[in-house]
């Protein structure tokens, strides 16, 4: 088991209805990860992702889980 913390940062350009809008963030998050064997584990994570674009903040808190495997 392991467990690991960390900020991401992005910049993303959209298109909205009034055109392309430049939007950029960051999503401090905690993951969990659980291995299975060598190759393959279960993750789980959860974070708080700040979006600034024109029209203000947004806020979101996304939950995600998966399976992955290495080759």
């Amino acid at each position: 088991v392991s467990l690991s913390t960390g900020p991401n940062v992005f910049v993303v350009l959209s298109s909205a209805a009034s055109g392309s809008v430049l939007q950029w963030g960051f999503m401090p998050a905690t993951e969990l990860h659980y291995a299975l064997s060598d190759r393959t584990s279960l993750y789980s994570g959860i974070g708080i992702n700040f979006t600034f674009d024109p029209q203000g903040i947004l806020k979101f808190v996304p939950i995600y889980f998966g399976l992955t495997r290495r080759f």
